[in-house]
């Protein structure tokens, strides 16, 4: 289980992978799982949380209401006590089970949802979840023991957030990825400007690593180096 360690150990270990990452925040006393993967995952996410020693949990931070983050969010409440905290735009998605899918940002993907969007959302329902703490713009995670915060990073979709731990580490998750052929710049998102403008923010937070919802670990220099990128490609006539 790959694991990260902030400089006053609080602790991020790699619960989940494949399809979609899911995370748990330790600390010592304090236990948060970030995002919860798809439903045919609840048997491993169990399994995962017993070898780590878990059978409560704090809180269950979703970074934002599509399925495949949040499909397992109503289990990991009743299973674990665990305090469900969203952002507040994403709570009624989070509620009826059924989060709007992100438009695509490159041909491939603008093709895609541009024609199959509205057919598809219905495969995508979820069993719904009410949400017991709800964020707008900052929340600070020193209730639960840890020294860090959620931060709101639209783009992906309007009520997207990450989690910034002692400005060291940040899970972002569909603020970035590092899967395939799209290396830090998903492949889907609802707006790209404010997308950029929340990688910006990320930045801002001096944090050295980005753990996203879906790949491998991304370092500090390689998102500066893709926000510099993007900006000349915006500048250059």
């Amino acid at each position: 289980m790959t694991a990260w360690e902030t400089r006053n150990r609080q602790l991020v270990r790699h619960l989940l992978g494949g399809r979609s990452n899911v995370f748990l925040l330790t600390n010592g006393s304090g236990r948060i799982l970030v995002d919860t993967g798809r439903r045919n995952r609840w048997p491993d996410l169990q399994n995962r949380l017993a070898r780590a020693g878990v059978d409560r949990l704090d809180a269950l931070v979703l970074t934002h209401a599509h399925f495949d983050h949040a499909e397992n969010a109503g289990r990991v409440r009743a299973r674990y006590g665990a305090k469900v905290v969203i952002h507040e735009t994403e709570a009624g998605f989070l509620e009826r089970g059924d989060a709007p899918l992100p438009a695509g940002t490159v041909l491939p993907t603008r093709v895609l949802m541009g024609g199959l969007r509205r057919l598809v959302q219905p495969r995508f329902r979820y069993d719904g979840c009410p949400a017991d703490v709800v964020v707008r713009d900052r929340l600070d995670l020193a209730p639960w023991g840890f020294g860090g915060y959620l931060l709101h990073t639209p783009g992906h979709c309007r009520g997207a957030m990450s989690v910034v731990l002692e400005s060291e580490i940040a899970l972002v998750g569909d603020a970035m990825v590092n899967a395939g052929p799209w290396s830090v710049f998903p492949p889907f998102a609802d707006d790209v400007a404010q997308l950029l403008e929340s990688w910006k923010r990320l930045l801002e937070t001096g944090c050295r690593i980005f753990l996203p919802g879906h790949g491998a670990v991304i370092e500090r220099a390689l998102l500066e180096r893709r926000c510099e990128e993007r900006r000349r490609r915006v500048s250059t006539p």
